[in-house]
């Protein structure tokens, strides 16, 4: 709702500020989980995603170092600290987190046909939404 909220509308400072600390927060918690998820030894994770999660540990310590580390929380003013770096942090916090989940649509009654039409309004549906915020035009 938050990434909505910051491409879709006009916001104070004050509104801004909430958003990029909420950021960071995301950023964090996905580091906590990933983190979490190597240490835990009764389900470790996959082996296969190990160079992914590499690239993003690094990008996270490098997001961390630039905002905690030299304490520019606000405003972004370096690379690894603009807005769009974290933005693109919190998408691979989504991408990551939601990889994880298994989804068995076996035990639905959806046959393949029926999945990628229900998938294709859902794309047609959220596009639409999209394009009525108020900074989509």
């Amino acid at each position: 709702m938050v990434f909505f909220t910051d491409f879709g509308f006009d916001k104070s400072f004050v509104v801004q500020s909430a958003i990029e600390v909420i950021y960071l927060l995301v950023v964090f918690f996905g580091f906590v989980s990933l983190m979490a998820r190597y240490l835990n030894r009764f389900r470790p994770a996959q082996a296969k995603v190990w160079v992914f999660d590499l690239l993003y540990l690094l990008s996270l310590l490098s997001v961390f170092y630039h905002e905690l580390v030299e304490l520019q929380i606000l405003p972004f003013n370096n690379l690894f600290g603009k807005v769009w770096w974290v933005k693109l942090m919190v998408v691979f916090v989504f991408v990551r987190e939601f990889s994880e989940r298994d989804i068995n649509y076996k035990r639905a009654q959806f046959n393949p046909a029926q999945l990628f039409i229900l998938s294709f309004l859902s794309i047609i549906l959220v596009g639409t939404l999209f394009l009525m915020l108020p900074n989509a035009t």
